[in-house]
C-alpha cells in the first residue's frame, strides 16, 4: 500500500517553484513568481517515540502522522503587475514551515515559522501554499493516497475537514484520486498519483457592531462568502529501498469566489458591496538526487 515515509532526521533537499496569478486590468495578469532552494525534515508524530516537537493541532496526531519542517533559502522572487516590467529581489532566508503530514498525504495543519518578514508582505507569501490561506485548499499540496492496493487506473475518493482553512473556516475537502502510472524519476521507480481536491466556499456572518463609545453612528452588517476552489495536485512517490519517498509535487488552484456585504450605518438603509477574488496558486517542488 502507497505510503508517505521519512527516516528521522534525514535531510531531504529540493528545488522549489512558487507561482501566484490574479486578473488585472484589460486583460492582464499579476504574477508572483518564487523560486528558493528547499530542505525538508521529518520526525515522528504519531506517538512511535518522537522527539522535537510538532505544530499544534485541533487533535493529537494518529499514528503514521509525521511532523515536517520546510526551510526555504536563497529565495528568488519576480513580480509583474498588470504588464508592467518585473520587479525582481532575492533574500537569503531562511524561511521556515512547520507542518503535520498525515502518511496518506493530508495535510493536517501548518504553522508559519521564523523569518517571514524576509521576503516582505503581500504578494510574496502566496506563493508559499501552506502559508496562503486566502486560497482555501491551496495548502493540500500533495495528492491523497489510497487505503488499500490499487492498480494503474483505479480510482478512489475520500473527504475530510481542514480546520485551519480559508479566512479561518474549517475547508471540507472533496477529493477524486487516481494511480495515474509507474516511471522512474531520479534513477528511482515511482508511483504518480494524482488527486483533483473541490473546496467549496459557502459561509456567512454577523460583522462585528460600533456603538458607544465609538464616536460616529453605530455600524454593523451582514457578510457572505459564496464560489469554490478546485486543486489538481501530482505527486511522485518512490519504491523500492526509498519507498513513501517523495521525489516530486505539482499543484495548481484555480480559486473563484465572491464577498458580499450588506453594511448598515446609524438608522441608514444597508448599502451591499461585492468584491471578488480569483486566480491560480502553483507549487513545484524537485528532489535534488
Amino acid at each position: 500500500m502507497l505510503r508517505i515515509a521519512f527516516r528521522p532526521g534525514q535531510v531531504l533537499r529540493y528545488r522549489y517553484q512558487g507561482m501566484f496569478k490574479t486578473p488585472g486590468p484589460d486583460g492582464t495578469v499579476n504574477q508572483t513568481v518564487m523560486n528558493a532552494d528547499t530542505s525538508l525534515t521529518a520526525s515522528d508524530a504519531g506517538g512511535h517515540g518522537a522527539s522535537g516537537s510538532a505544530p499544534a493541532a485541533a487533535t493529537s496526531p494518529r499514528p503514521g502522522t509525521w511532523s515536517v519542517e520546510l526551510t526555504f533559502t536563497n529565495l528568488r522572487r519576480a513580480i509583474t503587475l498588470a504588464g508592467l516590467r518585473p520587479s525582481l529581489g532575492s533574500s537569503p532566508g531562511p524561511l521556515k514551515l512547520q507542518l503535520l503530514i498525515d502518511d496518506d498525504g493530508r495535510v493536517v495543519t501548518g504553522t508559519t515559522g521564523e523569518g517571514l518578514g524576509a521576503i516582505g508582505s503581500y504578494p510574496n507569501p502566496p506563493v508559499l501554499p501552506p502559508l496562503y490561506n486566502d486560497a482555501p485548499g491551496v495548502s493540500q499540496f500533495l495528492a491523497i493516497l489510497p487505503d488499500r492496493a490499487v492498480g494503474v487506473g483505479d480510482c478512489w475518493r475520500s473527504s475530510f475537514t481542514d480546520l485551519l482553512g480559508f479566512m479561518a473556516q474549517p475547508d471540507h475537502l472533496q477529493v477524486t484520486s487516481t494511480l495515474a502510472r509507474y516511471e522512474t524519476v531520479h534513477g528511482l521507480g515511482s508511483a504518480v498519483v494524482r488527486s483533483t481536491v473541490h473546496v467549496p466556499i459557502a459561509f456567512s456572518g454577523n460583522l462585528p457592531a460600533t456603538a458607544p463609545p465609538v464616536p460616529g453612528p453605530s455600524l454593523g452588517g451582514h457578510t457572505a462568502y459564496q464560489g469554490q476552489s478546485t486543486n489538481d495536485v501530482t505527486t511522485w512517490l518512490a519504491l523500492g529501498d526509498a519507498a513513501g519517498r517523495i521525489e516530486r509535487v505539482e499543484a495548481t488552484d484555480r480559486y473563484d469566489w465572491t464577498e458580499t456585504t450588506d453594511l448598515s450605518v446609524g438608522s441608514q438603509p444597508p448599502t451591499t458591496s461585492r468584491n471578488r477574488q480569483s486566480g491560480t496558486v502553483s507549487t513545484r517542488l524537485d528532489r535534488i538526487a
